[in-house]
């Protein structure tokens, strides 16, 4: 369900990633679906959405291996340039405040 809900960019909005980060974050200990949740995550640019989401999973034992991975850039090239695009965007905002 997580994966077509994924395909779908229609679907893409605020409260789906919240639901799915909070209510199904099992699904997401498949890699494939780790990686398409998070490019679609930081597809949305929000920075602020991606780090609350990133932050909450990373503290789940069973996801945290598989975020910090990601976060070091051993992944697919787009979810590294997706990762790259939300860490500049954090840093940016920290800078202009």
């Amino acid at each position: 369900m997580i994966e077509a809900v994924l395909e779908r960019p229609e679907l893409h909005h605020r409260e789906i990633f919240v639901a799915i980060a909070g209510r199904c974050w099992r699904s997401l200990a498949n890699e494939s679906v780790l990686d398409r949740f998070l490019i679609a995550l930081a597809d949305q640019h929000d920075a602020a959405l991606f780090q609350q989401i990133y932050t909450d999973l990373v503290m789940l034992p069973p996801l945290r291996g598989a975020l910090l991975t990601r976060l070091h850039g051993h992944t697919s090239p787009a979810l590294t340039q997706a990762m790259a695009r939300m860490q500049q965007a954090v840093t940016q905002t920290t800078h202009d405040h």
